[in-house]
């Protein structure tokens, strides 16, 4: 079993409340993005609890028939604390059940903006080749949240 993790920084130009705001929509968390016709929204559903989290689950689907592959993603996002922070954990199982990567955004007021720190955790549960796997899906951290900012920008134009 090989586990590996990785820390992306990015500074988003909107204050904290709209961020929040935005990341808590069902816009943002029940949606599918991009122009990946190949991958379809099966389920979808959020539930708020009380003190302001909520609890998020997205099954998507990729491929057709035989190929068909299900991806479950559960998010939890935690509180506004008492700083104006919140952060977002993501968890979703490798294919083929090899492992899991997990995300914890932690969203932090930075002058009239947002700070958003990304952890990216990747564990695989293959002896030899773990490690090697654990990397490759790291690769793809920077771009990811890069892409995550970019949605975060384009859902607060709308």
């Amino acid at each position: 079993m090989a586990t590996k993790a990785t820390t992306v920084v990015r500074e988003i130009p909107l204050p904290i409340e709209r961020v929040r705001e935005i990341t808590v929509s069902e816009e943002f968390l029940l949606r599918l993005d991009g122009d990946d016709a190949s991958m379809r929204l099966r389920d979808g559903h959020r539930e708020v609890h009380e003190d302001g989290s909520m609890d998020a689950t997205v099954t998507a689907v990729v491929g057709e028939g035989d190929k068909e592959l299900e991806m479950v993603q559960r998010m939890e996002v935690s509180e506004v604390r008492e700083d104006g922070s919140f952060s977002i954990f993501t968890s979703v199982p490798l294919p083929k059940d090899i492992g899991t990567m997990a995300t914890n955004q932690v969203y932090r007021p930075e002058g009239d903006g947002t700070l958003l720190e990304s952890t990216v955790a990747v564990e695989v549960h293959i002896a030899l080749v773990g490690a090697k796997i654990a990397s490759q899906v790291l690769e793809g951290a920077p771009s990811s949240t890069e892409k995550g900012v970019e949605r975060i920008l384009r859902l607060a134009e709308q």
